[in-house]
């Protein structure tokens, strides 16, 4: 067999990474920060404990891991492909990959979720989270303001709400049907 490309290797460490994560933010949701050991994770994981700490020095940096995962999914949702396209474009694209994300990812939703509602007493991620908001709020801010809308700022906060509340829906109950949803924010913003 012959060694590994270097390639090959990030490839592995980024699974192995996400498999941290994922497995971390599960059992984070269902029994609390406190009540998960790292013993606890690597099980979940299928993996060593040892391997866990070439990852994360600690349980919090593995907090730190979950929160910078999902603040930089917003963003990936948030920023455009191409900022050329007309505003109207880059906000329907913007919804549509939401929705997207949603479609693929109910499993991680349902996991987040109780995270979301803790991030509070984290105080060494609560400073990131406020910063990268930020950075979410202002990419879709530009598209209200190229779309001409007179408080281009709450009209973002207000989006960034009706997702949240969407996928808290699409986690809680049964049979959401939330490509409905979808179909109503883009008939809501002009975008069919």
């Amino acid at each position: 067999m012959s060694p590994r490309t270097k390639e090959q290797v990030a490839i592995i460490r980024q699974k192995s990474r996400k498999n941290i994560l994922d497995s971390a933010m599960k059992l984070f949701a269902q029994k609390g920060f406190e009540n998960t050991s790292v013993s606890a994770i690597a099980r979940e994981a299928n993996i060593s404990k040892g391997l866990i700490y070439n990852y994360f020095d600690t349980k919090e940096a593995i907090v730190e891991g979950i929160i910078i995962e999902l603040i930089e999914l917003a963003n990936e949702i948030t920023t455009p492909v191409n900022p050329n396209l007309p505003p109207n474009e880059l906000l329907k694209i913007t919804i549509d990959k939401y929705f997207k994300w949603l479609l693929f990812e109910a499993q991680q939703t349902s996991w987040m979720l109780p995270m979301a509602f803790q991030v509070g007493r984290y105080p060494f991620v609560t400073e990131l989270v406020a910063e990268k908001i930020k950075l979410t709020i202002s990419n879709t801010s530009q598209i209200f303001t190229a779309l001409g809308y007179d408080d281009p700022e709450q009209e973002a906060w207000f989006l960034g709400a009706l997702f949240d509340g969407i996928s808290i829906d699409h986690a809680l109950i049964a049979n959401y049907d939330f490509q409905k949803m979808h179909t109503y924010l883009l008939k809501k913003y002009d975008l069919l």
